[in-house]
C-alpha cells in the first residue's frame, strides 16, 4: 500500500521515498524444522529486490534488514533453553542476544534521504553469527536432532543453524 501511495505521489511531481522491510538471517541459511519461516523471509528479500528495480524510476528505494537472533516473543522459549543459549547464542561473536535497538539505527538510515541511492540491498545485523554459518550436509542429522529435542521439550518449532570454522570444526 505504501508503494502505491509513493508512486501516485511521484506521478504528481513529488518523487522519492524509502521502503524498509524486516526479513531474517534465515533467508540466507535456512531454518531447520521451521522451513516455512525461512521461506517467507527469503521471499521478503526477493520482493525487496524486485521492488527496488520496479520503483527506482520513481526515486523510491527499497531495502531489507536481516536481523539475527533477536529477543522477542517469537524467541522467548529459546531464550530460556540453556542448551540453545550455550550452543548457539554462545557462538555469536559479539556475544548474546540482540534487541530491536541493535538494528533500529540502520532502519533510520535506510528510511532517510542519506540513503537515496541505496536500494535493493539486504543488510545483515547479527553480531557476526552469519559469518560463521556454513551448511555442512554431513552434519545435518545432528542439527535435526537438536531441533527435534527442542520441539519435543517445548512443543515449538526451532530455527537452528549449523556452521563450520575455517579449521574444519563444526557446531550449531
Amino acid at each position: 500500500e505504501a508503494a502505491r501511495h509513493m508512486v501516485e505521489r511521484a506521478k504528481s511531481g513529488d518523487a522519492g521515498g524509502s521502503l524498509v522491510a524486516i526479513s531474517s538471517t534465515s533467508a540466507m541459511h535456512g531454518a531447520a524444522r521451521n522451513a516455512h519461516y525461512g521461506m517467507t523471509k527469503g521471499a521478503v528479500v526477493s520482493m525487496v529486490r524486485a521492488l527496488a528495480v520496479e520503483l527506482a524510476q520513481h526515486r523510491i528505494s527499497v531495502n531489507s534488514i536481516l536481523p539475527g537472533w533477536t529477543r522477542s516473543g517469537l524467541t522467548e522459549k529459546l531464550q530460556q533453553w540453556d542448551k540453545f543459549n550455550s550452543n548457539v547464542i554462545g557462538r555469536v561473536p559479539m556475544g548474546g542476544w540482540m534487541g530491536g535497538e541493535d538494528f533500529s539505527a540502520i532502519a533510520v538510515y535506510l528510511a532517510s534521504a542519506a540513503s537515496r541511492f541505496h536500494t535493493g540491498d539486504s543488510i545483515v545485523i547479527d553480531g557476526g553469527y552469519t559469518v560463521l554459518v556454513r551448511h555442512a550436509e554431513q552434519h545435518s542429522g545432528a542439527l535435526a536432532q537438536i531441533a527435534a529435542d527442542f520441539a519435543r521439550d517445548f512443543a515449538a518449532p526451532v530455527n537452528i543453524h549449523l556452521y563450520a570454522t575455517p579449521a574444519g570444526e563444526w557446531g550449531f
